[in-house]
């Protein structure tokens, strides 16, 4: 457990996590970015309920998932929803 601890501490302050203007931002920088932003939770929240998602995907023998048939619904949902303008941004109505 301290390796992983200390694996994710070396990676936050260390890797870039994003790059904006050449300027790599770590993931402990962009982390409180998000909480500012009131994005952090749902953030955490689609990443583990995505984890969950490939996880069981992964354990059920009696399904037969194409994951490109999954990515070209996603992009086909997409498309069928309007997107809304909201403080400058673009973002999908729900």
């Amino acid at each position: 457990m301290g390796l992983v601890i200390y694996f994710l501490h070396s990676f936050m302050v260390s890797q870039a996590f994003l790059t904006v203007d050449d300027q790599p931002i770590t993931l402990a920088r962009a982390l409180p970015y998000l909480q500012t932003a009131g994005k952090l939770k749902p953030f955490i929240a689609d990443v583990v309920r995505q984890y969950v998602i490939e996880q069981e995907l992964q354990t059920r023998q009696d399904l037969d998932v194409n994951p490109a048939l999954i990515e070209t619904e996603e992009v086909a949902s997409l498309h069928t929803r309007p997107l809304a303008k909201v403080d400058g941004c673009l973002q999908t109505e729900v």
